[in-house]
């Protein structure tokens, strides 16, 4: 999949901006320490690229989990929306997204899998930003720390037979290469 293509399938996902403040909601439960360890964040401290996180963010993590991948997948589309739009910059909410973000990443089918990746290459791709914004600065400090920090999981995905995740791996490795 070329970086274009990227592009053109990340355009098309983020048209309708009033579908994204609309959270997903997961019928069946999830695990209990998924949970908690949702719940457990101040979502009111964080921002995304439409507002406050805490009335979305959750539901859309939540639903990531969901074994239902119509509902899986249209949260991992709100989240794209919401923590990293465009790949253009990350919000605030993507640092403690991050690692619930990871761990459903890790054990996921390959079509769930191909769009959290997509995920973590805007995270990845932000990360080697620097502005004159120091809050900004320390927000992709604390991301490059915690991409590097994961950088065998990409690698090992670099050698997936599904062409989609194999080229999302090499792009992220490819950004981590980048930082400096």
């Amino acid at each position: 999949m070329s970086i274009f293509k990227i592009f053109k399938r990340n355009t098309e996902k983020s048209e309708s901006k009033s579908e994204i403040l609309t959270p997903i909601i997961c019928e069946k439960e999830i695990d209990e320490q998924i949970l908690k360890q949702i719940n457990d964040i101040d979502w009111e401290n964080f921002e995304t690229a439409y507002g406050n996180a805490h009335r979305t963010i959750p539901n859309y993590l939540k639903s990531i989990y969901c074994e239902d991948i119509k509902i899986a997948l249209e949260a991992t589309h709100q989240l794209w929306c919401s923590l990293c739009h465009q790949h253009a910059y990350i919000s605030s909410a993507s640092l403690p997204a991050y690692e619930i973000i990871r761990n459903r990443l890790i054990g996921c089918n390959e079509k769930l899998k191909v769009e959290l990746l997509d995920i973590m290459l805007g995270f990845a791709s932000c990360a080697k930003d620097k502005t004159d914004d120091k809050k900004y600065n320390e927000l992709i400090s604390q991301m490059k720390i915690k991409i590097v920090k994961d950088k065998g999981i990409f690698e090992k995905y670099t050698q997936n037979q599904n062409d989609d995740i194999k080229e999302f791996a090499e792009l992220i490795t490819e950004q981590i290469k980048n930082y400096s």
